[in-house]
């Protein structure tokens, strides 16, 4: 079949041949000039001022919203696409391509040029967070005590976390700002919800108690808006402290999810136990009261240290050799050794 505009080359495709399909049809349409926003203080990036999204690399972001812009005919298939940008100046880069077009069994490379000129705007986010604001707050106290630094630190870290891993996903969810009050950590959340979601799980990774309220904050096309307050309420008892449970002294390892995995200083044996029988438990000393001792021998599971305070030889419960040192903890006259990884 031949072409039916020269009619002098065979036909490859609509009834044309190669040459004249080329003349007739724009296989690749890119716009002169490509306008981008870029928040300053974040890096996001918009194609029209309304969706954002968040960029570890500008410069490929830059390339793929750009690329996103090229157009190329319902009946053409991209192969390849490559481009690269050559800088003007911080807000005008130059984009040079090349595209490998699959058109009805027709392979065609094709060049492509465009100007992009980067806008400066604040993203919503950014100006929310610069605004102060807030839909929820995060209180995290200690029973009737301040928060260990190490408490503090693992608060810290599960929200932070928490509101990184949700924020990847939508934009809405941030940490406004974060401040020690009352011994305790106050963190301002910019989504309820959110929020609510991140102390659900700190009460339940530290084994608190959680209380909810709310106060109004004003109205928003006729309906109240209300900011919520997410109390978080830890537990009398922290990892690492002894207590006397069922008769026996045991020191606490973990709680998490309302069970408690503790260590019984005499069998020397872990064992769990449920969030209900915490309020039999006895605190008898604390993590920091542990001490270190010097093993002076070693026999069928039994050791022969030195007591850290009158220098005299004491018999305990350990697999440890001579000449080495091991933590301990005195309860009640007696000293139990702890476990290798307390």
């Amino acid at each position: 079949m031949k072409c039916f505009r020269c009619g002098k080359r065979d036909a490859v495709i609509d009834g044309l041949c190669r040459e004249c399909y080329l003349e007739t049809h724009e296989l690749i349409e890119v716009q002169e000039y490509i306008d981008l926003f870029v928040c300053p203080h974040c890096l996001s990036i918009s194609k029209d001022g309304n969706r954002w999204k968040d960029t570890e690399d500008l410069e490929k972001s830059i390339i793929d919203n750009a690329l996103s812009m090229v157009k190329i005919p319902k009946n053409a298939r991209i192969i390849e696409m490559d481009a690269g940008l050559r800088e003007q100046d911080e807000r005008n880069y130059i984009l040079a391509g090349s595209a490998l077009l699959d058109i009805g069994g027709m392979k065609e490379e094709l060049s492509f040029e465009s100007k992009i000129r980067l806008k400066r705007m604040t993203c919503p986010r950014c100006s929310r967070i610069h605004g102060g604001y807030y839909e929820a707050i995060i209180q995290v106290r200690g029973p009737n005590r301040a928060m260990t630094d190490e408490e503090k630190i693992e608060a810290e870290e599960l929200i932070a976390g928490m509101a990184e891993e949700m924020g990847r996903s939508s934009r809405d969810v941030f940490i406004t700002d974060e401040m020690e009050m009352h011994g305790g950590l106050d963190f301002y959340i910019s989504n309820a919800r959110a929020a609510k979601n991140i102390a659900k799980e700190l009460s339940r990774r530290f084994s608190g108690k959680i209380t909810e309220s709310k106060k109004l904050a004003g109205r928003k096309e006729g309906e109240d808006i209300y900011r919520f307050t997410y109390l978080v309420r830890l537990p009398e008892f922290r990892k690492g402290d002894f207590i006397e449970y069922m008769g026996e002294y045991h020191q606490i390892i973990s709680s998490s999810g309302g069970t408690w995995r503790i260590y019984s200083l005499e069998k020397r044996v872990e064992k769990k136990v449920r969030g209900g029988e915490v309020k039999k438990f006895k605190a008898v000393a604390r993590k920091e009261d542990a001490e270190e001792a010097v093993v002076i021998s070693y026999r069928d599971g039994e050791a022969q240290v030195l007591h850290p305070e009158t220098y005299k030889t004491v018999t305990i419960k350990t697999e440890k050799d001579p000449g080495e040192s091991i933590r301990i903890i005195r309860i009640n006259g007696e000293i139990y050794a702890l476990r290798d990884d307390e």
